[in-house]
This record gives C-alpha cells, sequence and structure tokens, in this order.
C-alpha cells in the first residue's frame, strides 16, 4: 500500500509539473500568434489571444509587453501604460518596454516622465538612433527647440548603430530625421527676425478640414495638435513641425490639413516674407 501510494503522488507530482509546463508553452504560443496578428493589422484576433496569454501567465513580461501594444490600439490607451508598467515592475531591465512607454507617454504628454524613460531606455543598450530621435521628439513638444537639435545631431551621428533594423529603413528614417533638422535651423533662423514692430503676422483664409482616423474615432481620441507652420512669402505652407501629437493616425491626418491652410503672408514693412505660425488643429468627436 505504501508503495503504491507513493507511486500516485509521483504520478501526481510529475503530471502536475507537466501540466504546468504545458501552460508555459501554450502562453508562449498565444504570444507568438498575437505578434503576428499585430503584424497583419487583425487587433480583434490579437485581443483575444493577449487574453489567453495573459490568463495563463499573467505576470510574463513579454506577454504584458505585447499587450500594451494591443490595447494602445484597441483602447484604453491607459491600459495599455498600465501593462507597461506591470512589465517592468516584473523585470525592470527591459529596455524596450521603457522605450516603449516613452513613446506612449509622450503621446499623452507626460513630457517629463517621458523623457526619463528614455534617459533608462538608453542606460539598458535600446538602439541609441531611435532613441535620440524620440529624445528630440519630446523637447519639440516641450518648444526646447536647442534640446532637439541637439538630439537630432545626435541621432544622425549615431545611425550606424548596429542594432537598427534594415538598411532601407535606416536611409529612410535619416531622410526624415535630416529633414526634421533643416526645419528646426530654419524655425531659429526665421524666429530671430520676426518679432519686430515693423512685421505683421499672417491671416487665416482657408481653415483646416482635418479627419480622423478609424482607429482614432474608435478610442474616442479627441484633443488638438499643436504644431508649427512655416508660411511663404505667397502664403502657402511650406512645412509643418509638431510640438504636441495625439497619436493613432491623428498627426499625420493633422500635418495633410494644415499643408492644405492658405494665409495670406506676413509683411516686413510691406513686403511679404516667410512666418513660422503657431498653429493647433482640434479633434472632436460629434
Amino acid at each position: 500500500m505504501l508503495l503504491r501510494a507513493s507511486l500516485i503522488a509521483v504520478i501526481s507530482v510529475i503530471g502536475l509539473t507537466t501540466t504546468v509546463v504545458c501552460q508555459q508553452e501554450t502562453a508562449e504560443k498565444f504570444v507568438e500568434r498575437v505578434k503576428k496578428a499585430i503584424q497583419n493589422d487583425e487587433w480583434g484576433r490579437a485581443q483575444s489571444g493577449i487574453k489567453h496569454a495573459l490568463n495563463l501567465k499573467p505576470e510574463s513580461p513579454e506577454a504584458n509587453f505585447i499587450a500594451a501594444k494591443v490595447y494602445w490600439h484597441v483602447g484604453p490607451p491607459s491600459q495599455a501604460i498600465d501593462f507597461l508598467l506591470k512589465a517592468l515592475k516584473v523585470q525592470p531591465n527591459f529596455p524596450e518596454a521603457h522605450f516603449l512607454l516613452a513613446r506612449y507617454l509622450k503621446d499623452q504628454n507626460k513630457l517629463d516622465e517621458a523623457r526619463d524613460e528614455v534617459t533608462i531606455a538608453i542606460n539598458q543598450g535600446v538602439p541609441l538612433f531611435s532613441a535620440y530621435c524620440l529624445l528630440s521628439e519630446i523637447c519639440i513638444a516641450k518648444s526646447d527647440f536647442a534640446a532637439a537639435t541637439s538630439s537630432l545631431e545626435s541621432a544622425i551621428r549615431l545611425s550606424t548603430d548596429t542594432q537598427i533594423e534594415e538598411p532601407s529603413a535606416l536611409r529612410e528614417k535619416l531622410a526624415q530625421t535630416r529633414e526634421l533638422l533643416e526645419k528646426l535651423r530654419q524655425f531659429s533662423e526665421i524666429d530671430a527676425g520676426q518679432n519686430g514692430q515693423d512685421v505683421t503676422r499672417p491671416q487665416l483664409l482657408k481653415p483646416a478640414q482635418p479627419r480622423y482616423t478609424e482607429e482614432a474615432r474608435a478610442l474616442k481620441i479627441q484633443g488638438a495638435v499643436s504644431m508649427f507652420l512655416l508660411i511663404s512669402a505667397t502664403g502657402n505652407v511650406e512645412s509643418v513641425m509638431v510640438l504636441r501629437s495625439l497619436g493613432h493616425g491623428l498627426d499625420e491626418r493633422a500635418t495633410d490639413a494644415a499643408r492644405n491652410v492658405k494665409f495670406s503672408p506676413a509683411t516686413r514693412n510691406g513686403l511679404p516674407i516667410s512666418y513660422w505660425q503657431k498653429m493647433s488643429i482640434e479633434f472632436y468627436l460629434r
């Protein structure tokens, strides 16, 4: 009887161990399926899969990290941030999670917290090119254009970082970074001479007509995208620099709408000049 009881106990322990391992493997498989669903833009399937993964392994840093990506798209965004905080509580040394948290905080206009998270991500080894590009976005949102310029220059200098994606993606990002850097330099040059008493400001003739993205509408995202517009001597918008973003595709929609805005040009002593004008484009559900 004693031998039989011992055998039953051993079998039970083996069975329990096998079940736990099976559950761990199943949770990991769910996470992998969710990653593929995200790549395919299948957010309903991704949400269902990540729920299963978290039911099996609620403390998994990887599952919580992926859950943050899912809930940033399906909502609410605050829950995405909660998932990242949970992942980092379990695994503080997680550079990708710190970087993603910084981006989400920046889109929520929590700029000081976002900057702190980028700094942690850099110290933990996140790719430097992407980190300094994000730092520049945060500095622009804080209207600290000198620091933004410095961050972009650092990003370009560090663009040989071997951890960055494919060469084609790097070339595209470099082109965008150089374009933004040129905008900042233009802003510095024009801003220095556009505040004199002999200068008249541009006047809005044709307002912006922005369109919601389906994602932002589904998440009920509302607010304003704040930006600087470089208005040419003909009254056309030559360049757009986003200061405060809403994310979820609304920044791109606001930029497109701003490029179609028409002004009467600014003048100096009666002659048309280029002018940087601050503007907000609002998104509100009706």
